[in-house]
């Protein structure tokens, strides 16, 4: 008996070594505070290993109700993308949303609920495009379908987005001369009006093409705002430059 109180407390220590959480504190744009002062929000992400090949992240409102709940494995090039089931609540308790990802793509059926439990939409989804909707009203009567999210896009879409950076994209000198190039990440912020709000290079090749991309990135025109059940929403955007020789 002694001998297996011991190996399961093993055992226990060895989970404990490759589980890491670290707790983080948000305003109510769910943007990060550097402590507890005016937070709306705080969340708790968890490592399952060492290499923190994967996370689990929670959300609750300050007040203890959970909010979002996600699962994320990372990617070869670092970056965490949605793995498995997303769900969020309403601070009642009641959940507001819940769908599944592979590989950071949505797929098969999602579902929408009003705060009384009633189902508000049901989407169905094939790698990551919306393949089919219904919305019903709380009664249960059919209604107008409008997608439970859309992200903020770039006035014209991707090709406007492809054919801007191609007419204002300039490589730098100092870059052409040392022979760099590669693929640089630029991190924005966009408001509700569409407005960007912030930037910064979250994955750096080489000052020069740095400052490029984020040069290009700050010369943009404002973007069709996001969307989450037809209100406008904040919304973090991730752009990916590369830059090339030939």
């Amino acid at each position: 008996m002694r001998h297996l109180l011991l190996l399961l407390s093993l055992l226990a220590l060895k989970l404990l070594a490759y589980s890491q959480t670290e707790t983080e504190y948000l305003d109510q744009r769910l943007r990060k505070l550097p402590g507890k002062e005016g937070a709306e929000y705080y969340r708790t992400i968890q490592f399952e290993d060492k290499k923190k090949s994967s996370k689990t992240e929670i959300t609750y409102f300050v007040t203890g109700e959970k909010y979002t709940e996600t699962k994320s494995n990372k990617t070869p090039g670092g970056s965490y993308v949605y793995q498995g089931l997303a769900q969020k609540w309403y601070k009642n308790g009641q959940l507001f949303y819940a769908t599944q990802y592979e590989q950071g793509k949505k797929v098969g059926e999602a579902l929408g609920y009003y705060p009384s439990g009633k189902l508000k939409r049901r989407e169905n989804f094939v790698n990551d495009k919306l393949e089919k909707g219904e919305l019903f009203n709380e009664d249960g009567t059919p209604a107008s379908f409008y997608p439970h999210e859309m992200t903020a896009e770039f006035p014209g879409g991707y090709t406007a987005l492809s054919t801007f950076l191609k007419r204002n994209l300039k490589y730098p000198p100092d870059a052409l001369r040392n022979n760099k190039q590669g693929m640089v990440v630029v991190k924005m912020i966009i408001d509700e009006t569409g407005k960007m709000t912030s930037s910064e290079v979250v994955k750096k090749v080489y000052p020069a093409l740095d400052e490029e991309a984020l040069r290009i990135v700050n010369a943009m025109p404002d973007f069709k705002p996001a969307m989450e059940e037809g209100l406008a929403k904040e919304f973090t955007y991730t752009l990916p430059i590369r830059f090339g020789m030939r």
